[in-house]
């Protein structure tokens, strides 16, 4: 999304990445961001670029996703507070010295 931000800025790249029937639009590194995105998206619908069907489908789709997630059994599946702990930093860091000794 990065390269069609720069061309269209970040706000009109939303629009045009909702158009394309994504079902979420991210604009996590920069908060004052997302205020303008909202108002161009709410214009995009109104100006009946967007349609407000495909955005409920696409609220609907994450709902699904979000019922399938809580279905899953906690001994099927680590809680999602266990991705970065210091095991899987460790295990990153064996996995990089090994490939960089393979590659000299």
């Amino acid at each position: 999304m990065g390269a069609i931000a720069r061309h269209y800025g970040n706000s009109q790249s939303v629009v045009k990445t909702l158009q394309a029937g994504t079902d979420v639009a991210m604009l996590c590194h920069d908060w004052t961001l997302v205020a303008p995105a909202l108002e161009a998206v709410a214009q995009a619908i109104s100006g009946g670029e967007i349609v407000p069907g495909n955005l409920l489908g696409a609220h609907a789709r994450i709902e699904r996703l979000h019922e399938l997630l809580r279905e899953i059994d906690a001994r099927d599946a680590p809680p999602p507070g266990v991705i970065g702990c210091p095991e899987h930093h460790a295990l990153a860091a064996e996995v990089r010295a090994k490939i960089r000794d393979a590659t000299r």
